[in-house]
């Protein structure tokens, strides 16, 4: 099963028992308080806007509680500040990950270097420890034309830093 459709069974499953809980709490609040009019039956017009009065209350309390989260609280990053390998040490860097993985996750190009480099170091890491690695490999699509050039730019600059470094290993 794929880490994205365990996410979402998880959140099927939240949803649901919230659901599930909001309306064994108005049964509860029926029963154990009832709205009843002078003439001792149930007033279903005051209890329905009681519950309504609430759930906008929430709602609107919710919205403000997130909303000042979102404001205050930083941007989210995928990869932490600082966390960038200059582009002579990538090749060194994927090689000594790959060959210690569980769960291994590509977002690049034609994956050319992890087609011939990097699985091979997977798949003989998952051989001897004898368990399965997850692997999630997305592609650059060649369709859209911004991308390929900003990835053009890209590789252009981290060859030039090898002409330029002192020892000229990537």
């Amino acid at each position: 099963m794929l880490v994205h459709e365990w996410a979402l069974r998880h959140k099927r499953l939240v949803v649901t028992v919230i659901l599930l809980l909001f309306i064994l709490i108005l049964i509860a609040r029926h029963i154990v308080f009832p709205s009843l009019n002078d003439l001792g039956e149930v007033d279903w017009a005051t209890t329905i806007r009681a519950v309504l009065d609430a759930l906008i209350s929430a709602i609107v309390v919710s919205f403000f509680v997130s909303f000042t989260l979102w404001w205050v609280s930083p941007p989210s990053q995928r990869i932490p500040p600082g966390y960038e390998l200059p582009a002579i040490e990538i090749s060194k860097n994927l090689r000594a990950h790959a060959a210690n993985t569980d769960e291994w996750e590509y977002v690049g190009h034609t994956a050319r270097y992890v087609r011939t480099k990097i699985l091979p170091l997977v798949i003989d890491q998952s051989r001897r420890e004898n368990s399965p690695c997850r692997l999630r490999v997305i592609i650059l699509d060649p369709n859209i034309d911004t991308l390929c050039k900003a990835y053009a730019d890209y590789r252009n600059r981290s060859r030039s830093i090898e002409f330029f470094s002192e020892d000229g290993q990537s």
